[in-house]
């Protein structure tokens, strides 16, 4: 009987060990693992991360028209530099400036409008009124079609209170100087790549 006793007990001791030892052999792994892990991250550029993170463009999933095409994408705009142009119709300031805008633009040499384009977010009321104005005042631009939500959307975001508006951002919808519409305003005949050089700066 007592060495029935004494054999189970040896078992049992036998078995806390084994699971002692299985324990330490799980939590060696799991530490070696997390350690391959965190270098694994740490040998990524940042950059390479950023940039697969950053690589879809702000407009992706909006809605984009343009005068003589059908279909549009937002890959078109990839690497520019945006000018986001928030106007109407029916706004007196907005007729004074959108020839400005336009002059400015069709200055621009051929290889230079290939780095810039305009995006225009109507502020009209009506849809017959946005394509009217489109139509009349200018050129191939792109444009968000009326009432899709993103117009709103982007008033909210880049704080429009006044129209006309001018925001030039980057791919990631960032604004990098909200003075352009200054800089138009004061582009005298022939400067309008002077403007060009100073947005590319900062782009």
């Amino acid at each position: 009987m007592l060495r029935n006793s004494y054999f189970v007990s040896c078992l049992f001791l036998l078995l806390i060990a084994y699971l002692f030892i299985i324990g330490l052999l799980i939590q060696s792994i799991m530490f070696t693992a997390t350690t391959v892990i965190r270098q694994v991250r740490t040998t990524v550029p940042l950059g390479l991360r950023i940039t697969s993170a950053r690589s879809k463009h702000f407009l992706a999933n909006v809605p984009l028209k343009k005068r003589g095409a059908d279909n549009v994408s937002s890959d078109e705009l990839k690497g520019k530099m945006i000018l986001l142009y928030f106007s109407a119709g029916w706004c007196r300031s907005c007729k004074m400036f959108t020839p400005k805008l336009k002059k400015f633009y069709e200055e621009l040499d051929e290889e230079k409008r290939k780095d810039i384009d305009v995006v225009w977010i109507s502020r009209d009321k009506e849809a017959p009124d946005q394509l009217e104005y489109y139509e009349k005042a200018m050129p191939a631009w792109y444009y968000i079609p009326f009432g899709d939500q993103n117009i709103q959307g982007f008033v909210e975001k880049y704080g429009v209170k006044v129209i006309p508006a001018l925001k030039l951002v980057n791919d990631n919808g960032e604004v990098l100087d909200d003075r352009v519409r200054s800089d138009v305003e004061g582009c005298s005949k022939g400067d309008a790549s002077k403007c060009y050089d100073k947005w590319k700066k900062e782009f």
